[in-house]
């Protein structure tokens, strides 16, 4: 996790080779339906009278402009294809995003194995409040704590290099009293590296929830 120019360029621009990939192969892989959302018409903004007319990002969606009640389907649609279909690279971020999912072990987590992937605009969930919204809530609180006091260093040269924001100003703060589902704090393992590992094939992780992990890929 130490070359972050890179992760910069790559952040949502997978490489393509203009080969064809197979994208049913897996039957741990599914497809969010490509319905727009009803609020915002699949912009991922919506105008509000406030002083006059102004832009916000849309709260039904997260600012994806996609329908977060949309059903998953065991096969791609068009929209899938041309965003997934010629990049191999998907494949490694299912990879990074199971192992993502793997460290939520000593949180009593069973990590789920089918990903679905969707195509559309990054939500505004913002990197710094990522374990919330990145995360189950049974980890989600811990995960924050141990970012701010063990991971921060390890993670810092991304607001330097990305601008992503603050990730805390004290990691060594009380570190020998932290301990997680019985566990001392260094032998947790960081959910944060398989994230940004995730992010250099050019795809994104959204969410992780009980059933399943949400990819996402950036729309045409």
């Amino acid at each position: 996790m130490s070359d972050y120019r890179e992760l910069g360029e790559r952040l949502l621009a997978p490489v393509r080779t203009g080969l064809p990939v197979e994208l049913t192969g897996d039957p741990r892989r599914g497809f969010r339906r490509p319905v727009k959302c009803g609020e915002c018409t699949g912009w991922g903004e919506v105008d509000v009278v406030f002083d006059g007319y102004e832009r916000f990002g849309c709260p039904a969606c997260q600012c994806t402009g996609n329908d977060p009640a949309a059903p998953v389907d065991d096969f791609p649609a068009d929209v899938h294809r041309v965003a997934l279909g010629d990049c191999p690279s998907f494949l490694l971020a299912e990879q990074h995003a199971r192992e993502t999912a793997a460290c939520l072990a000593p949180w009593g987590i069973t990590p789920p194995q089918r990903v679905v992937w969707r195509v559309g605009h990054v939500s505004n969930a913002t990197v710094g409040s990522y374990s919330r919204d990145l995360f189950p809530r049974a980890a989600h609180k811990a995960i924050a704590d141990l970012l701010d006091r063990r991971w921060a260093a390890e993670l810092a040269d991304l607001d330097r290099d990305l601008g992503l924001g603050a990730w805390g100003d004290d990691p060594g703060s009380r570190l020998a009293e932290v301990r997680v589902a019985g566990r001392a704090v260094a032998q947790v393992p960081n959910p944060y590296g398989p994230v940004l590992d995730v992010w250099r094939t050019g795809f994104g992780l959204e969410a992780i929830t009980g059933h399943e992990i949400l990819l996402y890929a950036p729309g045409p």
